[in-house]
């Protein structure tokens, strides 16, 4: 199951689009696009794990470059195998190979050795976790995924990798921190026995949540508007930030239509969607007009709701 952040995240996306479209999309259209939008997601979830296996296979092409050098140093004729020799790694690489196979997807890193050599001499040699990680005498596999999960933890603020992530890709820009938050889960729950933990991104309860979701924002998008409109006395609609309109439709169109999910939660997440998309205040005024809306809702509507707690 995908972490629902993002698929809120994807929501507040595809209702933008929807509403700044001069096109008319129809409501299997919009199912279209989310179906392709988590599979893109997917497929970067599949590049950013394929890294890890690029950049020990530079690692160890470094070492033969040295090895076979006119005239190499004692350390190049006898390199410190523990990075090329990763347990994790080893593992990780057949099974990607056959997701590569299913899927079909081509490696995009074999076709940026200077953004994979970047990435290994510039972010990860300098790193005193790589240093101490070298220290060691043989590979241990939870040693071997630890560092994995280090450098996982610094590669999406690296630049370089960013910058060619958004070339590839505009949309995986927007997803990059979240899935590499899905790496490094993947990275903590692999087994040493041969279980590779994946995050599944094709999961039908994901999809008729975000779906479900989608469509009642909307179709219900002028009457959620209107509860917004009662609740900000002296305030003109339109001189709200569209974007934090587009996250507070969403976020009504949950509350009620998702009986099981705390309002709080709710709440909660689509205010920190709009400290990312929307303006510095967004946040805290959108907690203080869904606040509002909330209590407006519990007076007009007799819907179930799990305990809301703030």
């Amino acid at each position: 199951m995908i972490n629902r952040t993002l698929l809120r995240t994807k929501a507040v996306q595809l209702l933008y689009a929807y509403q700044t479209s001069k096109e008319t999309k129809t409501v299997a259209a919009v199912e279209t696009e989310i179906v392709s939008s988590l599979q893109k997601t997917y497929e970067l979830y599949y590049q950013l794990l394929k890294l890890s296996v690029e950049l020990t296979r530079y690692a160890e092409e470094r070492i033969d470059a040295g090895r076979n050098k006119f005239r190499p140093t004692p350390e190049e004729r006898n390199p410190n195998m523990r990075f090329v020799n990763n347990l994790f790694i080893q593992q990780l690489d057949e099974t990607l190979s056959e997701i590569e196979k299913e899927k079909k997807y081509i490696s995009i890193w074999r076709d940026c050795p200077v953004i994979v050599k970047c990435i290994f001499e510039e972010l990860i040699l300098p790193m005193p976790a790589y240093a101490e990680y070298m220290e060691k005498k043989e590979n241990v596999f939870d040693e071997d995924k630890n560092i994995w999960k280090k450098i996982y933890s610094e590669i999406p603020d690296f630049d370089p990798f960013y910058e060619l992530i958004e070339e590839k890709n505009i949309y995986w820009a927007d997803d990059v921190d979240m899935v590499s938050s899905f790496v490094i889960k993947t990275i903590k729950r692999t087994k040493e026995e041969g279980v590779l933990y994946f995050v599944e991104m094709e999961d039908e309860e994901d999809f008729t949540f975000i779906k479900k979701l989608l469509n009642e924002a909307i179709e219900n998008y002028d009457q959620n508007k209107s509860y917004i409109e009662k609740v900000i006395k002296n305030w003109d609609s339109e001189r709200i930030a569209f974007m934090d309109m587009i996250i507070m439709v969403l976020a009504i169109a949950e509350i009620l239509n998702f009986p099981t999910i705390p309002v709080n939660v709710t709440l909660n997440e689509f205010i920190d969607i709009a400290k990312l998309y929307s303006t510095e205040k967004s946040g805290s005024f959108i907690n203080g007009v869904l606040d509002k809306v909330v209590g407006l809702l519990k007076e007009e509507h007799n819907f179930i709701k799990v305990e809301y707690v703030r």
